[in-house]
């Protein structure tokens, strides 16, 4: 521990901003009010030369937290780059150590944020210096319906470095009951939730009935997990019923934009109700979710969903589906839950939802957020876990 008392944790992350891992970050600035935390990130650039390798670091000018960026060139495709890049990406998280030592840091703890490579030079630290490591979790490859963890050397590899973890952290006790299910065998299993920025994501001001009402949407718009064709599909049954709404899609990219986006032409040719905007996070996010009505999520598994808690503490109801741990966090009085694919369901409560979302009450959606998700609370958790397992 430093002079203050407070653990010395360092964060590996796979995902990290700006371009992915928010999450991440949330849970980072939410730590760091109790410990000090620092963070690398090894982030894959093409625009760099194979085993070249640029170091960013960028202090908090808030929080005791620090982050070091350390971008390299690695093998785009081909059998070459499942041998070559894993290397790369353990060199530049030794890259990124060094950094750190040499500024002095010696720490009480590795927090290892999305297996499985990120936790490889977690595991050599505790076999060469005997610092303790804890995972968190958040993807839903594990999950049944995803059928994305495959691979024998990889479900090999992820199986050991869960096992020799110190806590190996889930968002949720769905996502955790689906590693344990996957034969990933830790002896001290947590469920720690995402943390919500409470303090950005806020109501707006109160205003008088809309004539049109906006319908807020935000993902990556991968149909596969997310089901936007189905929210399109919806939309468009909805448009025959009525027409004082419009349907905002916000986020997605790549192929899943461009797929989403042919799809809502045909569903809607003039784009009178379904309008896209690019991705938005922070302080641009809240303010997108406080000008719209209500959140419809149509989803067909999720570890957690972020989103419809980060709605849900700007006061505004959401329409989603008890799809993986959705139920485990949801609040009754916080909107409707339909069955994962049921689009009739779904239109019934869209149509619902668009004459009642005033009637729910904003304080208490909020507030239940607030209890269970704020940095403090989900900061102090990590913290009470920090000590425990560095004492």
């Amino acid at each position: 521990m430093n002079n203050s008392g407070k653990p010395v944790i360092l964060y590996l992350s796979r995902w990290y901003p700006p371009d992915s891992g928010h999450f991440v970050k949330d849970i980072a600035r939410a730590s760091s009010q109790y410990c000090r935390v620092s963070v690398i990130a090894a982030i894959p650039d093409p625009r760099i030369r194979l085993f070249k390798f640029r170091t960013e670091y960028n202090p908090d000018p808030e929080l005791p937290l620090q982050t070091v960026r350390v971008y390299f060139g690695s093998i785009t495709s081909g059998m070459l780059s499942r041998m070559i890049n894993p290397v790369l990406y353990l060199l530049a998280q030794a890259i990124g150590y060094k950094f750190l030592v040499g500024r002095g840091l010696k720490f009480d703890l590795v927090h290892v944020h999305v297996l499985t490579r990120t936790a490889l030079f977690a595991f050599l630290l505790k076999l060469i210096r005997g610092t303790p490591y804890i995972i968190t979790e958040y993807w839903t490859r594990y999950l049944p319906d995803s059928l994305a963890y495959r691979g024998f050397v990889r479900r090999k590899i992820t199986s050991l470095l869960v096992k020799r973890a110190d806590a190996m952290v889930c968002i949720s006790q769905y996502l955790a009951e689906a590693m344990i299910r996957q034969g990933l065998r830790n002896h001290n299993y947590r469920v720690i939730p995402l943390a919500i920025r409470t303090g950005q994501f806020v109501p707006g001001v109160s205003s008088e009935e809309k004539q049109v009402k906006r319908i807020i949407h935000i993902s990556t718009f991968n149909n596969h997990s997310k089901n936007v064709f189905g929210i399109l599909r919806a939309a468009k049954r909805l448009s025959l019923l009525r027409n004082d709404f419009e349907l905002h899609m916000v986020g997605g990219a790549g192929t899943f934009l461009n797929e989403t986006i042919d799809f809502a032409r045909v569903i809607d040719p003039e784009g009178k109700y379904v309008i896209f905007h690019a991705a938005k996070f922070g302080i641009e996010l809240a303010e997108e979710i406080r000008k719209s009505s209500f959140l419809l999520m149509f989803s067909n598994y999720e570890t957690f969903s972020a989103v419809i808690q980060e709605c849900l503490s700007c006061g505004i109801p959401v329409v989603a589906t008890r799809a993986g741990a959705v139920p485990e966090y949801f609040n009754p009085g916080s909107g409707i839950l339909v069955a994962p694919g049921d689009e009739d369901a779904l239109v019934g409560s869209l149509d619902y939802m668009l004459d009642h979302y005033r009637d729910y009450d904003r304080n208490e959606i909020r507030e239940h957020v607030v209890r269970r998700f704020s940095y403090e609370v989900i900061g102090n958790t990590y913290y009470q876990l920090y000590k425990q397992l560095s004492s």
